[in-house]
């Protein structure tokens, strides 16, 4: 077998190499009517987050402040349907806080925040519970009834501390169960996220929109990105 050395100098008359050019050649025109959408491998909107550790069924990173609360985990059906719907109960005379310490890299001053936790009354009547942000205002009241509720604060962080979580002043509340903590940063409590050793902050493609007339040939169809 011989290798020919003498090949043909041809050029291509027409390089369709849109990728590269990020632009059309001069013999080539587009026109679309209609919008059309796209993505650009780069814009980004979070999805699931929720900044707590350890969320549902576990004093792990949970801080309970002078002991003065009772805990029992696993101690009936969670509105999940698991045995993790974890009892608190203040019978110390003294306010009782079951808090987290977030951190003050994921609480920022200025910032919204959304506290959520289920709550349900162990004592037959409804109580009203507290809870906590790291805000001027500290905590805000919440009703917890017989049946499993959840219940939410949305707020704007405004000082330095990072401590989220619920309060039992017994001359409000003495009894409940919680199931459930999540803390994001959003104007709106969303779908409940479970955490163990991590906080979890997830993002996904936003889809765009080219408008009339607009190419999308400078985007990889199969990864999305710019190519």
């Amino acid at each position: 077998m011989t290798i020919q050395a003498n090949f043909p100098n041809v050029q291509p008359s027409l390089l369709l190499d849109f990728a590269n050019a990020k632009q059309l050649p001069p013999s080539v025109t587009f026109t679309r009517a209609t919008t059309a959408t796209y993505y650009d491998g780069s814009t980004t909107a979070m999805a699931e987050q929720n900044l707590f550790t350890y969320s549902q069924n576990s004093t792990t990173n949970w801080t309970n402040f002078s002991n003065r609360l009772t805990i029992t985990t696993s101690y009936e059906a969670a509105p999940d349907g698991t045995n993790t719907g974890m009892r608190l109960q203040n019978s110390s005379g003294s306010i009782g806080y079951f808090y987290q310490n977030v951190g003050s890299n994921l609480f920022v001053s200025g910032t919204t925040y959304a506290l959520s936790v289920w709550v349900k009354s162990n004592t037959g009547a409804t109580q009203t519970a507290q809870l906590m942000l790291p805000v001027t205002s500290a905590v805000t009241n919440v009703t917890v009834t017989t049946s499993w509720t959840r219940v939410s604060w949305v707020t704007t962080a405004s000082s330095t501390n990072s401590f989220a979580g619920i309060i039992l002043d017994p001359a409000t509340a003495t009894d409940i169960s919680v199931w459930g903590f999540q803390v994001e940063q959003r104007s709106a409590v969303t779908a409940y996220t479970a955490t163990t050793t991590q906080p979890i902050t997830n993002y996904v493609p936003v889809l765009l929109t080219a408008g009339g007339g607009q190419p999308r040939f400078d985007h990889n169809p199969t990864t999305g990105c710019l190519s």
